[in-house]
């Protein structure tokens, strides 16, 4: 598992980005918000992969098809 530097997991990261984008988002777009808002740092190189690990794993999220997630709520 890749370091981690922020102050959140990824998984609680992908909750905040997509809870206020409030639309559909692919583990990259997640990623790079998720970074540019200092929710998380990593030292990873496919750090979208990381996330998508994270996606499927999690049971707030849901596939919505074309690789895009959002939250099950």
């Amino acid at each position: 598992m890749p370091r981690v530097k922020g102050k959140m997991s990824f998984s609680d990261a992908a909750y905040e980005v997509l809870k206020s984008e409030n639309r559909p988002l692919s583990p990259t777009e997640v990623v790079a918000l998720a970074i540019k808002r200092k929710l998380i740092g990593t030292e990873s190189k496919r750090p979208g992969a990381t996330m998508a690990a994270r996606l499927w794993s999690d049971d707030r999220f849901v596939s919505v098809g074309s690789g895009k997630w959002n939250l099950k709520e």
